[in-house]
């Protein structure tokens, strides 16, 4: 039994007529007639029953045609299997993210995944400011970024992808009179200064922030004008300021990061991308993430 046996059966039976599998398989009819001979020799049983205007498969023909389409479904299972992994080799996908979030240690069970699964796939990635990362996004400067879907907002260029909850956290110095306090209250910070990001980094942080001091009640603040120079004027101790859990403010040396549930708000962290970006190692790091946990639900 060869391929062309099987080929030659399979559309005569789809067709039960001769003439018709031979024009689709663009060969002529007795070669067709000659292959399902053959095969039914070499079977030991008849596959059709023939007559001077049709053919009809017999009951062995039609048992033995269910279990090749069987195979044949089963062969294309495993060839798209295969397909997908042959698509993953060689992949490289930049991926940026916002300068101080500590990408590795917030997702370190995707990144070993991808080293024990798919090592083939190169994940890089590129820091940059809040209000930089939309931008790198549309122009391809990344494949794809690690942002706050609140920064997203109803833009149809981009895809994405709910991967992770992160709190937030209010970050003091270490020299702070609170920082070792069990339970401060939002009433012990009332007299300190509080860093505030610029609205044109992030307006959804700026927002949050803003929310915080009403809530702490602090009159004093400065205005920082990107995540980086918050992160240093906090770690040098010029004030407080509230920060996302995965930002190395809050594992740093020089701050202590406190859970505060009066200010408790969430980011939704999300994988995006430009829709038009056909790169496959986009929808391959997508799978590697679900691998490693990090779904969540629209």
């Amino acid at each position: 039994m060869n391929d062309s046996q099987i080929k030659c059966f399979l559309a005569a039976a789809r067709f039960e007529n001769f003439t018709k599998a031979a024009e689709s398989l663009y060969i002529s009819q007795p070669v067709v007639g000659r292959h399902i001979s053959n095969l039914e020799e070499e079977l030991g049983f008849q596959l059709f029953i023939r007559d001077r205007k049709a053919v009809r498969l017999t009951e062995n023909g039609r048992i033995f045609q269910d279990f090749l389409l069987e195979c044949e479904d089963k062969y294309n299972a495993v060839m798209d299997q295969i397909r997908r992994n042959l698509r993953v080799n060689n992949m490289s996908l930049l991926v940026g993210s916002v300068e101080g979030q500590q990408i590795g240690d917030t997702y370190a069970a995707a990144f070993r995944y991808l080293v024990d699964n798919m090592p083939s796939l190169t994940v890089t990635i590129k820091y940059y400011l809040n209000a930089e990362l939309l931008d790198a996004i549309r122009n391809g400067a990344v494949d794809a970024a690690i942002v706050d879907l609140a920064d997203v907002g109803d833009d149809e260029a981009f895809a994405y992808k709910k991967i992770k909850e992160l709190k937030t956290c209010l970050v003091v110095p270490t020299s702070h009179p609170m920082a070792a306090k069990r339970d401060p209250r939002i009433s012990d910070f009332k007299n300190d200064r509080f860093i505030l990001l610029s609205q044109k980094d992030s307006e959804t942080v700026t927002a949050l922030q803003k929310e915080a001091i009403r809530k702490l009640g602090i009159t004093q603040f400065i205005e920082a004008p990107d995540i980086s120079t918050l992160a240093a004027w906090a770690a040098a101790g010029v004030g407080i300021t509230t920060i996302p859990e995965n930002h190395k403010l809050c594992q740093g040396p020089e701050t202590v990061a406190l859970e505060i549930p009066e200010l408790s708000y969430h980011f939704t962290e999300v994988l995006l991308w430009n829709r038009h970006n056909t790169n496959p190692a986009i929808p391959a790091f997508c799978e590697v993430l679900d691998a490693a946990g990090y779904r969540m639900e629209d």
